[in-house]
């Protein structure tokens, strides 16, 4: 039980993958080219290559090469030449030097071609249309983020950051009274006890911090840590644009449910050919200042000005940025503001090239009419943004959309192993196979899986209830309760990972916490648990009914 969470050495790990590689080419022939890339360890062709497809192939193959390559792609454990922290440097100062070049563009009195430029009017009156007026302070929900601040560090649950100081960005500091207004017992809990007027918060002004966190095996994600008052107020600005967003049919909530989701949208544009799925190359980091002043109304854009973060230090150069882009991802409205530019940039083609703007937008994720690709890419590249063409479908028998990978209607999505194999991996690769039904399509696979999991180690229960246990369609329970007895159902065993639980005493934001519980609402989450995981497991019994 303690070896569970472990993760094998490099050693066993590669051989782990290189068995799984050997049985899908048993089940699938076609797979063998890549199963040779990998018996010659060749990872950089394998973390590089991308499949083309056809409507010759069969559901079968491709699944099994995808899944061949799902073992490499996003593997941070390969041991390739590769800095990635220096990758996605060199890819966020190009994405700078972009966003300047787009800034003196707009500055110009003669932006682009003029069918640009009606398209970007259209554009402007959508987002206008969309917004609406700008909230007061007061009609906006407010809350901390998961993740770091440039003052807060390592413990980041909002017991640590309402402990912390107050801290803003230089932009932030002309509005910052008007933010403690809101929220008047913070204000008032920091308050300086030593000044005559006790209504002074002393404020950090601080710059975001870029830092890198894993992307997949050849380069990191770029993102900029914001002190903590800018991603208090952007979050409650990023819910509203949301919430202004889902009035024009785009779902930022969940693309699980739904009828116009893109991976539902996907699934039909593999089958019908209609649509054509777009990805974007790094777009956050190239959203230029100047594209969101022209794009949107001048109020709204002051009012995103004021709580954005301009100053950057760059670690990994050791020097202050000032950066060319509106924002960038960590930014608490950045994903919301970068939907709402891409669906109104997107709807006005349509409607400029007369089709219809049947749209979906998830961030950089689009599906629309493949009919109006041609202009779409004219008008990104003029606004600074690149299509991914390794990842955007236009044509042909496969679409892919936040997650979902369609081939002719059929899901294809590989499991993803990003790191070495561990018995929990292993559990989770074994029941993805059999909730998508691959132990039918690929028995020795699946086989090769489950007599890699030690005979002891095994236990069973139904789906529905996580990876801590084997899923067996025909579980039953060894004892089941009859309704005689009062109730009916039967119990399983499953492993749970037990969460990173942190206390020190009492910190200085306890006091602050039921105001911020009763603000926020608590979601049922412990304060008290911090983000990551131990390596701790444990067993629980789940009680379950229905035999």
């Amino acid at each position: 039980m303690k070896t569970h969470f472990k993760a094998y050495s490099n050693a066993i790990s590669q051989a782990l993958t290189r068995r799984f590689c050997h049985s899908l080419a048993q089940d699938s022939e076609t797979c063998r080219p890549l199963v040779d890339r990998v018996d010659a360890q060749d990872f950089s062709f394998l973390a590089n290559y991308d499949i083309e497809y056809s409507a010759d192939d069969s559901v079968c193959d491709i699944i099994a090469r995808r899944q061949i390559l799902g073992f490499f792609k996003k593997n941070l454990e390969l041991p390739l030449d590769i800095d990635r922290t220096a990758v996605a440097h060199e890819k966020f100062i190009k994405s700078e030097e972009n966003c300047r070049s787009i800034n003196r563009k707009f500055r110009g009195a003669s932006l682009c071609e003029s069918s640009v430029e009606s398209i970007l009017y259209i554009a402007q009156r959508k987002i206008s249309d969309v917004l609406g007026s700008v909230p007061s302070l007061e009609n906006l929900n407010f809350s901390f983020g998961p993740g770091a601040n440039f003052d807060v560090r390592g413990f980041t649950t909002p017991r640590w950051k309402l402990s912390s100081r107050p801290a803003c960005s230089a932009d932030m500091l002309g509005v910052v009274s008007n933010v403690l207004s809101e929220v008047p017992l913070v204000a008032a809990f920091w308050a300086d006890s030593e000044s005559q007027d006790s209504w002074i918060v002393p404020v950090d002004v601080v710059p975001g911090e870029l830092m890198f966190v894993a992307k997949n095996a050849l380069t990191d994600r770029s993102i900029i840590v914001e002190p903590s008052l800018n991603t208090f107020i952007q979050k409650g600005i990023g819910s509203f644009m949301k919430e202004r967003l889902l009035n024009v049919g785009v779902n930022l909530y969940d693309q699980h449910v739904g009828k116009r989701t893109n991976r539902r949208r996907a699934h039909s544009a593999s089958i019908n050919d209609g649509l054509a799925t777009i990805d974007l190359s790094s777009a956050s980091d190239n959203i230029a200042k100047q594209l969101v002043m022209q794009l949107l109304p001048y109020d709204w854009y002051d009012f995103l000005s004021s709580y954005r973060t301009g100053r950057v230090y760059d670690k990994f150069s050791d020097t202050y940025l000032e950066l060319e882009k509106f924002s960038s991802m960590r930014n608490g409205f950045t994903f919301e503001l970068e939907s709402l530019i891409f669906y109104a940039l997107s709807y006005a083609v349509c409607v400029y090239e007369g089709v219809t703007p049947d749209i979906s937008v998830y961030g950089d994720d689009i599906i629309l009419p493949k009919e109006v690709i041609f202009r779409l890419r004219e008008v990104f590249t003029k606004c600074g943004f690149e299509i991914n063409m390794s990842k955007s479908y236009f044509s042909g028998p496969f679409r892919e959309s936040c997650g979902g990978d369609y081939f002719l209607g059929q899901n294809v999505r590989p499991y993803y192993q990003k790191s070495n194999w561990s018995r929990a991996d292993l559990f989770a690769f074994h029941n993805f196979l059999i909730r998508n039904h691959l132990d039918l399509m690929f028995p020795s696979l699946f086989q090769e899986v489950l007599s890699s999991i030690p005979v002891h180690a095994r236990s069973f229960g139904p789906d529905g209830f996580g990876d801590g246990h084997l899923i067996d369609r025909d579980w039953r329970p060894e004892k089941v309760f009859r309704k005689s007895h009062g109730y009916a159902g039967g119990c399983f065993s499953t492993i749970i990972q037990s969460p990173r639980r942190v206390i020190h005493g009492l910190l200085p934001g306890d006091y602050l916490l039921p105001f911020y519980m009763a603000m926020v609402g608590s979601k049922g989450e412990s304060v008290y648990n911090v983000r990551g995981s131990t390596k701790k497991a444990r067993v629980v019994r789940v009680y379950t009914l229905g035999w």
